[in-house]
């Protein structure tokens, strides 16, 4: 059985409430992208699709950030454990089963 340190958990809890706006703020993006796509004919000297393009990437990074940092590096914290650098808590969590791949996160971050 996992030991909780459960000071760590209302850390948990306040940037699992982070992810989840940051998700929900990334589907709107993804939902303003919608009407073009495919985006083979996209228009990118269009103000608006630049800004709609950007703001889905930032949002993106974002969750990435906060899923990869925060949530990650919180259950490490939950267990106990020392966090280490961003390559040793992608590890640990390939080791745990929560991503199933380093390499493949590193290629879509």
């Amino acid at each position: 059985m996992i030991s909780i340190n459960r000071k760590i958990l209302p850390i948990f809890t306040s940037v699992f409430s982070e992810a989840k706006r940051t998700a929900k703020n990334l589907l709107i993006s993804k939902q303003r992208l919608a009407i073009y796509y495919p985006f083979e004919n996209i228009n990118l000297d269009n103000e608006d699709v630049l800004d709609k393009l950007d703001a889905f990437r930032a949002r993106f990074t974002d969750l990435q950030d906060i899923l990869g940092r925060k949530i990650l590096g919180s259950i490490l914290l939950l267990e106990a454990e020392e966090k280490g650098s961003m390559i040793d808590i992608l590890n640990q969590m390939e080791k745990r089963l929560i991503i199933t791949d380093v390499d493949e996160w590193i290629a879509v971050r």
